[in-house]
């Protein structure tokens, strides 16, 4: 994940020369949707965690910091802002999931009861 960021940081340049002007934006925000996905893998992989243990506060918890982190932010800035507006969320959304599944792993580890 972490190199799939570091290329798409250096190689962004790349998006526009290959698809053309119009989708410099893209290269422009594939950085942080990919930076995004680092988060994501381990909010995913803590969410299925917590299910499979049937631990719904942890499965609500986490859920419920990623929806409302993403969307409350996105519903003011997209209208103003588009796809700009909706990448600052995605980020910021992945970021509040993956801390909260954080410390469900950490409660977990530590054998801290649900």
């Amino acid at each position: 994940m972490v190199i799939a960021l570091l290329a798409a940081t250096v190689l962004q340049g790349l998006v526009p020369a290959v698809y053309g002007d119009e989708y410099g934006p893209a290269g422009r925000l594939l950085p942080l949707l990919m930076a995004a996905g680092i988060p994501w893998a381990l909010t995913s992989v803590t969410l299925a965690d917590a299910r499979a243990r049937r631990d719904s506060v942890a499965t609500l918890a986490i859920t419920l910091a990623l929806t409302v982190a993403v969307l409350l932010p996105a519903a003011f800035l997209v209208p103003r802002h588009g796809i700009d507006g909706a990448v600052g969320p995605w980020l910021g959304g992945n970021v509040a999931a993956g801390t909260i599944a954080l410390v469900v792993l950490h409660r977990r580890l530590k054998g801290v009861p649900r």
